[in-house]
Parts: C-alpha cells; structure tokens; sequence
C-alpha cells in the first residue's frame, strides 16, 4: 500500500451534513460490493443492504415518527417528531446495514455480527474512494415494530444502523492522527 493510500486512509472523516452530488446506481453498487469484502468466516454474508433514495424519503420520515411515538406512552411534541423525521433528510441517500445471522450454524453467533458490522466501516472507506462523504448513523427506536415494518426485517434480523451518503456540503478541519500508543501493546 501506497504512502498515500495509508495517509488518505488515516485522514477519513464523518460528514454530517451531506448533499448533492451523490453516487449514482452503479457506484452504490461498487461501494457495496467493497462492503461485501468484510472478513466473514465460513463466507456467510449474514448481512444485507437497504438503499434508500429521494423517492422514498416521506416513508422513511413516517417510519421515524411512528417509531418514537409507538415507543412511548405520551403523545410525543410535534417539534420532537419533525426533528426525528429530518433524519430521513439528512442525506440523499441512506444505506441501512441488516444483521441477518444464519441459525442454527457453527459459526457462533457474534462472529456473524462482527462481520455484519464491519461492512459499515467498510462502506464508508468505499464512500470516500470514490469521492463521496459518509457517516455512520443510528436511531434509539430502530427496534420498534413501525421502523422494522419500514425496513422489512425478518424476526431473527437487526438494524446496525444506516450510512448516509452524499457530498459534504462544508469542509471539516483536518483532524490530527490521534496518539494511538494507548490502546497499542507491540508484541514483535
């Protein structure tokens, strides 16, 4: 690997707000396909992928709304629920990461889940490959039956949450590298 690939890498950043242009089919479709590379033991895949676009961002909205309003026992504040339906607007397009283990397996369960879990980082490092910007998401009401209805998840699948992609419509300041020497023994 390059000394530029390894800087680029160390340089990756989260964009929240993102905006137009964004990847089309066939770069979604790319980016994936990077996802899909994640270390899997036994070559599972216990994941899938929920690409949401600008045709189906008032779904989404009402899915988010429904979701926290199912989850509590109090009508919710108007104000609460648009914020939450913003989320859908965030970005133009969303990828939702489904954890979907195979049961019953050799593979243990957390194994599948690890690598289910990789595919988002992995999505992201696509994102940025390709000129996009990316942020991994999540949502507290993710689990409520309204937002599994939304999503089409199996009884045994789980949300990992999405990753929202675009392009950043402000720079962020380059982050120094971080002193890693903490969480690092060498043992060599």
């Amino acid at each position: 690997m390059s000394n530029l690939s390894i800087q680029a890498l160390q340089q990756r950043k989260s964009h929240s707000q993102l905006g137009d242009p964004f990847p089309g089919e066939a770069e979604i479709r790319d980016m994936l396909a990077v996802a899909c590379t994640v270390p899997d033991h036994g070559r599972l895949q216990p994941y899938r992928f929920i690409v949401i676009g600008p045709n189906h961002k008032r779904a989404l909205a009402q899915a988010f709304r429904d979701s926290i309003q199912s989850a509590r026992e109090e009508a919710v504040p108007d104000a609460v629920l648009e914020k939450v339906a913003a989320k859908a607007d965030a970005a133009p397009l969303q990828v939702y990461l489904v954890f979907s283990p195979l049961r019953p397996h050799r593979i243990p369960e957390w194994e599948q889940f690890a690598t289910a879990s990789c595919t988002g980082y992995a999505l992201t490092l696509a994102a940025e490959a390709l000129g996009y910007s990316a942020i991994w998401k999540s949502f507290a009401y993710s689990d409520q039956p309204a937002f599994r209805a939304y999503l089409g998840l199996a009884e045994h699948e789980q949300n990992l949450g999405w990753v929202n992609l675009g392009s950043a419509l402000a720079e962020k300041p380059e982050r120094p590298l971080s002193d890693e020497s903490s969480k690092i023994e060498l043992r060599l």
